[in-house]
């Protein structure tokens, strides 16, 4: 029996009747669940993932994550020197963009993108290949980015939408020595 063949409206991905691209990412995730040794590429899985299906992102997070992807290509940087160099500046109560699309317009690239690898090729992949397949997804984005010219460098600062209205001192991080007050 011949099953209709979906394609993902973001990324071209072809699946099964009644299967997605989240499914597959959810595939992904139980993969690196039962072998932690995978989580090793997961910054790029779920970066890979997220770029492939701009709409997830605001124009902003998704300029941000172009620039993330091409910092952790052309520089090597991990996932870790990012986190201890951005910890600040990136807190939702400091940061002056959205990087989730919460409303319309969504996050689109400036010119069109065809994708030569998608999430359904990592799953076809199987995995034992997984850490080869990321790491060439990743690769295969970068690539088409920068040939489409849809890439924020890693050099470039990604532009950024003015605060709506100002923090409040309740707004402002803990930090890691905030200790409750009792009385």
């Amino acid at each position: 029996m011949n099953r209709p063949m979906q394609t993902c409206p973001e990324c071209g991905a072809t699946h099964s009747h009644n299967q997605t691209c989240n499914d597959d990412l959810n595939t992904l995730l139980v993969w690196e669940t039962k072998d932690p040794a995978k989580w090793e590429a997961h910054h790029l899985m779920v970066l890979s993932y997220h770029l492939q299906h701009p709409t997830m992102y605001s124009q902003d997070g998704l300029n941000a994550a172009s620039k993330l992807l091409a910092e952790f290509i052309e520089t090597n940087t991990t996932p870790e020197q990012v986190r201890r160099r951005d910890r600040t500046r990136l807190n939702s109560n400091r940061r002056t963009y959205k990087i989730t699309s919460s409303s319309t317009p969504y996050a689109h690239y400036k010119h069109p993108v065809h994708w030569p690898m998608t999430v359904a090729d990592i799953i076809a992949g199987g995995p034992d290949n997984y850490m080869t397949n990321i790491k060439a997804w990743a690769r295969s984005i970068y690539d088409q980015l920068k040939a489409t010219e849809n890439l924020t460098s890693a050099k470039q600062e990604p532009p950024t939408t003015p605060k709506t209205r100002p923090m409040t001192n309740q707004q402002k991080p803990l930090g890691k020595h905030w200790k409750p007050r009792h009385k």
